[in-house]
């Protein structure tokens, strides 16, 4: 049953659990779900703040990207494992509030611009907006 099935883990804040500074068996085993798990039909989608501090092992195998506003470290982290061009790293660290950049290394992103429906160059980066999250606590952005 299970092995024809997708499985799936989300992990908020993987830095905090798997990273370059802090190694533990829960760290060895992410990494094995990352760079092994494909074939297994396994896979992971994470969040993190600081991408610079994810295993290696991991961040070659993050293949979808969508990053917000950072800054240098974080830029060139993310320039050299998705080998993006130095304009990219530079609007990484010029995005504006709400600005989000996907960035894909397998395959090009379909995009919807309200009227048609069209792919992405490979390798192209897309810069959006982000829908702010809608929260009862706070009113909605007008």
């Amino acid at each position: 049953y299970f092995r024809k099935r997708e499985k799936w883990f989300f992990i908020d804040e993987l830095s905090l659990i798997s990273s370059t500074q802090n190694k533990s068996i829960a760290s060895e085993a992410l990494t094995a779900l990352a760079t092994r798990g494909r074939p297994l039909r396994i896979g992971v989608i994470y969040a993190t703040q600081i991408f610079s501090q994810i295993d290696q092992a991991i961040q070659t195998q993050t293949k979808f990207l969508f990053t917000f506003k950072n800054l240098e470290r974080e830029a060139a982290t993310i320039q050299k494992t998705f080998g993006l061009r130095e304009i990219d790293k530079e609007r990484i660290m010029k995005l504006d509030k709400f600005e989000v950049m996907a960035i894909s290394q397998e395959r090009p992103f379909i995009c919807y611009n309200g009227e048609e429906k069209y792919e992405t160059e490979y390798g192209e980066v897309k810069v959006g907006k982000a829908l702010p999250t809608l929260s009862y606590h706070k009113p909605p952005f007008a």
